[in-house]
């Protein structure tokens, strides 16, 4: 995802975060940025910071949210978005009182292809939308890029 926020005409990609001290210091080098191996760090340090994107394992989504609005900054959030409802209805009562978007990332939305379609449907090219059916398929799952231990658990 650094690398499709990286790309997208909206974002300026200040900062990446990961405990894996050598991913951080690959990303921050290629993408020019400032590295952290430590969330509350960046959110103390990074004043040029107006959204986190939350991309860690959902056991940590909670904390990490959290942890963003009570540093004032816009969250997009991976899927799931919490592990309850019980810690997603706190996200969402701290958020409206921080005044904070708080949203949820389907990537597709960020991806050329899409954004295409978007420029298309808005020209009128492709006439008055009525339905989208999506169904992705994977000729490998987990993809790749995604082989970890919570997706192949």
């Amino acid at each position: 995802m650094v690398k499709v926020f990286s790309e997208h005409p909206s974002v300026e990609l200040v900062a990446v975060c990961d405990t894996n001290q050598e991913k951080v210091k690959e990303a921050a080098e290629h993408y020019k940025i400032k590295g952290y191996s430590n969330h509350k760090s960046m959110l103390e340090q990074q004043v040029d910071l107006d959204m986190v994107y939350v991309a860690v394992p959902p056991k940590w989504h909670h904390d990490i949210v959290v942890d963003a609005i009570r540093a004032n900054k816009h969250i997009l959030c991976e899927k799931p978005l919490a592990n309850s409802i019980e810690e997603a209805a706190n996200m969402l009562q701290l958020a409206k009182k921080a005044n904070i978007i708080h949203a949820i990332n389907f990537p597709i939305n960020y991806l050329s292809n899409t954004r295409k379609f978007g420029e298309l449907l808005e020209s009128g090219y492709i006439g008055h939308l009525r339905r989208i059916e999506l169904n992705m398929k994977f000729p490998k799952w987990p993809r790749p890029w995604q082989e970890n231990d919570l997706i192949n658990s």
